[in-house]
């Protein structure tokens, strides 16, 4: 930190935000964080209460990134808004864990859960339909993104560990494994997960099992 510029919570957040992207969650402590500042880390808590704030501050600032546009329809306004999301957790694939857990009041967070409520209740669905809805689409999202950054084989990598690991396989064993692979060894399919495919599945799963009340019912 420039001794002339003042120490507050917004800079310690975009720091420890630039931090978690280049060496990971794992790299955030009080005494990490105050030697990218460099400052005395007992300073840090005129700003801060402790990791775990700081931790909080950073998911919250990562949802205040979500930026979509809303639509005269809930499905496309929920399809840009899930779009969006799974962009940043990708970039910030860090962030994931502490969204997932704990009890979240970051304005973000709530302004975010609150707009997507405001969607769905003008598309006609009840309060507890909202809720469900948007938990159906978070899930996904956050469940795609997670088996990508977690997959150990690299995307470029399909076609030919498919074909490292063929005798493993055997067809007259595991006839559907090995049609699978084989589909892959040749080029046929790539392997590799189509977010819009499953997100449409997800969002005309809920056109076509709940149910909407009220004067948008079509």
């Amino acid at each position: 930190m420039d001794n002339k510029q003042k120490l507050t919570k917004e800079l310690i957040i975009d720091t420890v935000f630039k931090l978690a992207d280049q060496e990971g969650i794992e790299s955030v402590s009080m005494r990490h964080i105050a030697l990218k500042l460099n400052v005395k880390a007992m300073s840090l808590y005129n700003h801060v209460k402790n990791k775990e704030e700081v931790i909080e501050l950073m998911a919250d600032k990562l949802i205040g990134l979500v930026d979509y546009e809303i639509t005269v329809d809930w499905q496309t306004s929920m399809i840009n808004r899930a779009r969006q999301l799974k962009e940043l957790l990708l970039e910030h694939s860090w962030a994931l864990i502490p969204l997932l857990t704990g009890f979240h009041t970051g304005m973000n967070i709530i302004s975010d859960f609150d707009r997507s409520i405001g969607i769905l209740r003008k598309g006609g669905f009840s309060y507890a339909n909202c809720n469900q809805i948007t938990s159906m689409i978070d899930s996904y999202v956050y469940g795609y993104v997670l088996s990508s950054v977690s997959f150990p084989i690299e995307e470029d990598d399909f076609q030919s560990t498919a074909d490292t690991y063929k005798d493993v396989f055997p067809k007259e064993t595991f006839p559907h494994m090995w049609g699978l692979s084989h589909e892959i060894r040749i080029g046929n399919y790539s392997g590799i997960i189509d977010f819009e495919l499953g997100l449409n599945v997800v969002i005309s799963g809920i056109e076509n099992t709940i149910e909407i009340k009220g004067e948008n019912k079509k």
